[in-house]
């Protein structure tokens, strides 16, 4: 059951990201332990200017500032060109060309207050753009710095329980020598192997948490496709 959700998740994932998801994936770190380190985690510069969230953010507001201009030109006097050109005569017999041209404005006079409201509609627009897009650059901006903190938090963790598992393993050699020598009991032994198996579990959980940090920390980033590299199935 855990395999077959496993592979689900994976295969909605990799959807999500539009990779195909009938190629082989690991993560970048996979194969090499400092690439995340070194790509992600170090990195002092937040890509605000690039984050898929402020990108759509921008580009609403370019939209409500074209929206106005499209309004704006509504002002200004329209230009068409008229032009004729045909026969002209008492008789059939005896025609002459006659053709005239001119340039001809008009003005919209009667729809100004409409316009004028639909302006001061997107002037508002305009603004609530504005404001979304500066929001939008903040939250990046503390997201990003709260998961930097919890990838610290986690590879603390991951030390601690790193040490809990070699004083377990050290304690259950001791006990082994004891027995050896005689003074130890079947009783410390269980007890130990037992502390050694929850120490070793508990790197793990460890473990996860980090590797569940870093990927949070690249979605963040807006970088979660860079995670990710594929090897096409021959």
């Amino acid at each position: 059951m855990a395999k077959t959700q496993a592979t689900e998740s994976r295969v909605d994932l990799l959807s999500t990201l539009g990779i195909d998801p009938q190629t082989e994936t690991n993560l970048l770190w996979d194969n090499d332990p400092k690439a995340f380190q070194t790509n992600f985690a170090n990195s002092k510069d937040i890509p605000i200017d690039t984050h898929p969230q402020v990108l759509i953010a921008r580009d609403a507001l370019a939209v409500s500032k074209t929206e106005k201009q499209v309004e704006m030109a509504g002002y200004f006097a329209k230009l068409s060109f008229v032009s004729d050109y045909g026969l002209s005569a008492n008789l059939p017999s005896d025609p002459s060309s006659t053709y005239s041209f001119g340039v001809q404005a008009t003005l919209p006079i009667f729809e100004g207050w409409r316009r004028d409201s639909r302006i001061h509609e997107a002037n508002s627009r305009i603004h609530a753009d504005e404001a979304q897009l500066e929001n939008t650059k903040r939250t990046v901006t503390a997201e990003v710095i709260n998961q930097q903190g919890l990838i610290e938090k986690s590879r603390a963790l991951l030390n601690q329980k790193e040490t809990e598992e070699i004083l377990a393993q050290k304690n259950l050699e001791l006990i082994h020598t004891r027995l050896e020598n005689g003074i130890g009991n079947e009783e410390e032994l269980s007890s130990a192997q037992a502390q050694v198996a929850y120490s070793q579990n508990q790197k793990e959980e460890a473990i996860a948490t980090l590797l569940t940090a870093q990927i949070n920390l690249a979605h963040a980033q807006g970088r979660i496709d860079e995670i990710f590299v594929t090897q096409t199935k021959e």
